[in-house]
């Protein structure tokens, strides 16, 4: 199933994302949709080299109450710079 709603986190802060991504999975519920898209980015331009926002999105995500099985899409929906969310 392709996700039906995407989300792009790029240029956030860590704090903005995660409370986006809050009320991203509520309202894409409330919509009655099953699976949805979170881009963050792979984290090769950050001070730090590393995906920061990309850790921080997929562990907040994982443990969010409204989230079922997780996984990184295809390349051609975004790889490693993105991760997908089936919704309970």
């Amino acid at each position: 199933m392709k996700p039906q709603a995407t989300l792009d986190l790029h240029g956030q802060t860590i704090t903005e994302a995660l409370g986006l991504v809050d009320h991203f999975l509520e309202e894409s519920k409330s919509r009655g949709l099953q699976k949805v898209l979170l881009i963050h980015g792979k984290g090769i331009h950050s001070q730090a080299g590393s995906g920061i926002l990309k850790e921080a999105v997929r562990k907040h995500t994982r443990n969010h109450r409204l989230t079922g099985e997780t996984g990184v899409p295809d390349r051609e929906m975004g790889g490693e710079g993105a991760f997908w969310v089936v919704l309970r």
